[in-house]
This record gives structure tokens, C-alpha cells and sequence, in this order.
């Protein structure tokens, strides 16, 4: 039986005017393997700002420090591995790609549920854009974009998932 894979999880996050932010992870059509499920994944980074001047606030890489991206499923059968990793929108560069395995010690799990931390180091971020001259840059400027990836795999099946683009600022203000 195939269904769309579209979830999404709402988490509120305190901002300096205590606005909610809305992140989805997406996934792709693709059928559900048989006894395995994932459901309200979700990512979030130590930053937020507002990176298309849109007035919304959102969560960002910040290319000129350390960055702590987590994300977050709830799962349902037999969760055998999952894979995760960064991947620049255009470039196609995959940065952190790791296998995590049932009982991995450096997940925090709960009942049917997986927290993950990277911690992404300055200029370490794949981008959707090729490396440019250093250019000082006062503001907080979008230099490109990346995306998280998600393929985990049940003891019947795999899933995938993929975030919307995650801004990478040059510049982040403290």
C-alpha cells in the first residue's frame, strides 16, 4: 500500500519576540516497508534568525562558528539502522554521513523515538554554493544552503527523508 510519506512536527522554540517556528522534515512517496513506520521527524540548530528577511524566524547554520544540528523521529516496528548525513543543495557535497545501528550509544532514545546531535564545526557546512574569495561580511548573510538527510532502515525496508533547504549564514550575530 503506498502512501505519501509527508510528516511534519510544529516545535516551538523561544525566540527574542516568543514567536513559534514550524520545521518539517519531508518525505519522499515511497511505500511504507511492511511492520515499519517513521512519523514526526523534525530538525532544529543552536541558531535561528531570519535569513530571507521575510520576518520569520527560522533555524540556521552559522558558517563562522560551531553549530549543534539535532534531529528527532518517532518510529514504529523494528528499527534496524539508520544513516544521516548534510548535503549541499546544489553541490551535491555530502558532509557527516553516519550509520547509527540499534542501541547505538551515542543516540538518546526513548520509547519508539531517536534524538540525534551533530555538531557542525565553522566552515564545515556543504553549501549550495562553490567556495567564493573571503569577503567580510558584517550582517548575517545567506551564502547557500544544505539539507539534512534521513534513510532508515526496519528490518523490512528502507525511508527516506530530506529537510527543506537550511540556510548557512556567513555571519552570525552573537
Amino acid at each position: 500500500m503506498l502512501r505519501t510519506l509527508l510528516h511534519s512536527l510544529v516545535l516551538l522554540a523561544l525566540v527574542p519576540v516568543l514567536a513559534a517556528c514550524e520545521i518539517i522534515i519531508s518525505g519522499i512517496d515511497f511505500p511504507y516497508p511492511p511492520g515499519f513506520s517513521l512519523y514526526n521527524a523534525s530538525y532544529h540548530s543552536s541558531y535561528q534568525a531570519d535569513a530571507d528577511g521575510d520576518g520569520d524566524v527560522e533555524f540556521v547554520v552559522c558558517d563562522d562558528r560551531t553549530t549543534l544540528l539535532s534531529y528527532h523521529f518517532n518510529y514504529q516496528g523494528s528499527l534496524e539502522r539508520w544513516t544521516s548525513f548534510l548535503k549541499g543543495v546544489q553541490s551535491g557535497q555530502i558532509r557527516g554521513e553516519v550509520t547509527f545501528y540499534a542501541g547505538d550509544p551515542r543516540v538518546n532514545y526513548g520509547h519508539s523515538s531517536v534524538d540525534v546531535t551533530y555538531e557542525i564545526l565553522a566552515g564545515a557546512a556543504p553549501l549550495a554554493v562553490a567556495p567564493q574569495g573571503i569577503t567580510v561580511v558584517p550582517l548575517p548573510t545567506v551564502i547557500g544552503h544544505t539539507r539534512l538527510y534521513l534513510r532508515a532502515n526496519g528490518y523490512s525496508g528502507l525511508y527516506a527523508l530530506s529537510s527543506q533547504p537550511i540556510p548557512v549564514l556567513a555571519n552570525c550575530n552573537s
